[in-house]
């Protein structure tokens, strides 16, 4: 069992977390000087852990208020789902980072062909 403050501390970590992801999603929609697959895979990004953030609240909110019955089929139900989101939320926020450093590394490695490559005209 985990003690009740470091559930408070979970779930204010979890709010800056949302606030902090729903502010580079609206940073990223705005600004213009990003390329497409940058902007794109920022925002895939931020929407995802902005999701994972919605997840955690959830789950440590009925944790904490203790809503869940106290049948184990309900736990089991609830730990069942919240893994679930948690491990394919994580892949896909992993798998973006992926992808954004590839970007990243064909735009610096060679600069000349990225243009080509990298076109939102196809």
């Amino acid at each position: 069992m985990v003690p009740f403050q470091l559930e408070i501390l979970a779930l204010i970590a979890v709010l800056i977390g949302i606030i902090v992801n729903t502010y580079i999603v609206v940073i990223v929609i705005l600004t213009k000087q990003i390329t497409f697959a940058s902007k794109v895979l920022l925002l895939h990004l931020g929407v995802v852990n902005a999701v994972l953030c919605i997840c955690y609240l959830i789950f440590y909110t009925v944790s904490l208020l203790r809503l869940l019955p106290v049948a184990l089929d309900a736990m089991d139900v609830a730990c069942l789902l919240f893994g679930l989101c948690f491990n394919t939320l994580h892949s896909i926020a992993l798998w973006t980072l992926c992808a954004l450093n590839f970007d990243r590394y064909f735009a610096i490695a060679t600069p000349l062909h990225y243009g080509t490559f990298i076109n939102t005209k196809k």
